[in-house]
Formats: structure tokens, C-alpha cells, sequence
């Protein structure tokens, strides 16, 4: 890694898990959007000093675990259901492809009142 960035490692107290998804939370994008500085090629960087002012409520490690747990279910539930709409989606532009050139028709009832 390039000594231009500063590391940090979490203690035994810290789900790594639950930070990265804390530190990816809007709120935290937001604060780094407005304390970052942009240098000429527009790669901004947010200093140390800036992030080490940002605090975090840490939960027991265990319901860090677990809130970490629900997002990440959360996220697979997310995964499959985008799967399964662009699987619908391909089906329904084959069928209308079909029923547009002739090659499905689609048998209508008349009823009489």
C-alpha cells in the first residue's frame, strides 16, 4: 500500500463488519463530502485529523454482529429479488416480441349480455 494513506485497525471490540457499513452510511459519506479536500485531478482526500473527529456509537459487539447480520441479509434478499425482475423483464420483452410479429396469438371470448 502507498504510504499516502493512513491505516487504522479496529480492536476486539469492534465488529468490522457493522463499521464498514457505518462508515458507508449516507450521514458518514455526507461529513466526508464536506471535509474533504479535492486536489487539481479531483481525487479528494480526507485528512486523519478530519476522520479521527468523527464518533461512532458502538454497540456490544454481539448486537454489532447482529445489526450487521440483518443488512447483509437484507442485501442478499435485495440480490434476488433484482435477479428475478430482470428475469421477468427478459420474459415479458420475449412475449411481447412474440405476440407483436404474429407468432403468439392470444384466443379471445365474447360473451353477450
Amino acid at each position: 500500500m502507498s504510504p499516502i494513506y493512513t491505516v487504522f485497525k479496529t480492536t476486539e471490540a469492534v465488529d468490522d463488519s457493522y463499521l464498514f457499513r457505518v462508515l458507508k452510511s449516507p450521514l458518514l459519506i455526507h461529513f466526508y463530502q464536506i471535509n474533504t479536500s479535492a486536489s487539481v485531478d479531483r481525487r479528494g482526500s480526507l485528512r486523519y485529523d478530519e476522520f479521527s473527529r468523527i464518533h461512532i456509537w458502538l454497540p456490544s459487539k454481539e448486537e454489532q454482529k447482529a445489526i450487521a447480520q440483518v443488512f447483509d441479509t437484507a442485501d442478499q434478499q435485495l440480490t434476488l429479488l433484482r435477479t428475478q425482475r430482470t428475469a421477468l423483464d427478459q420474459q415479458k420483452r420475449g412475449l411481447m416480441q412474440r405476440l407483436l410479429t404474429g407468432k403468439l396469438r392470444v384466443k379471445t371470448t365474447q360473451t353477450t349480455t
